[in-house]
């Protein structure tokens, strides 16, 4: 998959929304990079159990909020950290820093991500590695772009099955189940903490799918939409403050996994692209 020389430049023939939005989340990108590398004097404290919260997640999220607040007035906005209330018409989610452990302890899988959703439904999405010198963004109906250019998702080695399953303190036995029935068809499970690459890499063909019971709506927003422009299949649950799950993927993922998440999961499927 091709991409540009600098993550961060927007090339003719990304639609605007989505370039406003890029440009955005480049330059909190910039500006979570530099904590990171810097991060041994970051402030930090326990949200919960394995569950932090540092000066850089506080500073990242008010940039993106001052911008949003400039490029897209009236429109709502939930962060992780600032928190906010959904519109019925447009909500962008914020996740500042997805995988703040990973971050913390100077792993590279972290990620800034934001995603709009318009009447229920994702609509724009952009999530940033930083440290993977990797954009990827999509807006429904345009395709996927990667560091500025539109591409197309590769899956080179389609016998290698690899998929992530995201866990949470209180969806544990859930997210174990899914694991054993992914293993016992031969898939080998990525655990990463950071539920946005998990939904990067299945957009990108990195990965067959990400499954996760239980997460919040700022961690999905954007993924969502890279994973139905990638032409994966897409369900999840409501989309606004409240504890959500996703199960994004390629066909036989679902057919594998879905025994085993009960009919409330299968309330909100999102469209998937053709």
């Amino acid at each position: 998959m091709t991409a540009a020389s600098d993550p961060g430049q927007v090339r003719a023939g990304m639609p605007d929304g989505l370039a406003r939005a890029h440009r955005i989340v480049s330059d909190a990108a910039a500006c979570a990079l530099e904590a990171f590398n810097d991060r041994g004097n970051l402030r930090m404290r326990a949200k919960g159990p394995q569950d932090f919260v540092s000066a850089a997640d506080e500073k990242v999220e008010q940039l993106i909020r001052a911008r949003l607040a400039l490029d897209f007035f009236g429109d709502a906005v939930i962060g992780e950290e600032g928190g906010g209330r959904p519109s019925a018409n447009a909500t962008w989610f914020i996740d500042p820093i997805d995988g703040t452990s990973n971050f913390l302890r100077g792993l590279p899988l972290w990620g800034v991500s934001l995603g709009l959703v318009r009447g229920g439904k994702p609509s724009i999405g952009v999530i940033a590695f930083p440290a993977l010198d990797l954009i990827v963004g999509a807006e429904a109906g345009f395709g996927l772009f990667v560091n500025g250019l539109a591409a197309q998702p590769q899956r080179p080695f389609g016998d290698v099955h690899l998929a992530s399953v995201g866990d949470a303190d209180l969806d544990l036995e859930d997210a174990l189940a899914t694991t054993r029935r992914l293993r016992e068809a031969g898939w080998v499970v990525e655990s990463y903490r950071c539920t946005t690459l998990g939904l990067a890499f299945s957009a990108l063909g990195r990965l067959d799918g990400h499954l996760q019971h239980r997460v919040q709506a700022w961690d999905i927003a954007a993924g969502l939409v890279l994973c139905a422009e990638a032409g994966l299949e897409v369900h999840h649950g409501p989309l606004d403050e409240r504890s959500t799950w996703v199960r994004a993927g390629l066909p036989e993922i679902h057919r594998i996994t879905q025994p085993g998440w009960g009919i409330a999961g299968e309330s909100s499927p999102t469209p998937v692209k053709r």
